[in-house]
C-alpha cells in the first residue's frame, strides 16, 4: 500500500520533471548557475517563475495528473513543497 509520503514524493518528482521541461532557468547551460529544485524551492524567489510560466506549468500539471487546478491557488503556493501538498489534496478530491 502506498503511503501519503510516498505519494507526495512521487508528485514531487513528476512536478520537478515538468518544471525542468518548462522553465528556462532549469535549463541553464552553466550547471553552477542552475538552481536546484527542492521541496523548499520558491517558484518566484528562487526560480524566477513569471505569470506566463505559471500558466504553462498549470497546463502541464493538469495534463500530467489528470486534474483541474485553480490558477490563482496554484500560483499562491510559492514553495514547491506547498505546491506538492496542493496537488496531493486535489488528487484526493478526485477519488
Amino acid at each position: 500500500m502506498i503511503t501519503g509520503d510516498q505519494k507526495r514524493d512521487e508528485i514531487f518528482l513528476r512536478l520537478k520533471k515538468a518544471m525542468e521541461q518548462i522553465l528556462q532557468v532549469t535549463r541553464e547551460k552553466d550547471i553552477n548557475k542552475r538552481p536546484e529544485v527542492t521541496w523548499g524551492t520558491h517558484m518566484v524567489n528562487d526560480l524566477g517563475v513569471d505569470s506566463l510560466e505559471i500558466m504553462d506549468l498549470v497546463a502541464v500539471v493538469e495534463k500530467e495528473f489528470g486534474i483541474k487546478l485553480d490558477v490563482q491557488q496554484f500560483a499562491s503556493q510559492g514553495v514547491i513543497g506547498d505546491l506538492v501538498g496542493y496537488i496531493f489534496d486535489e488528487l484526493k478530491k478526485r477519488k
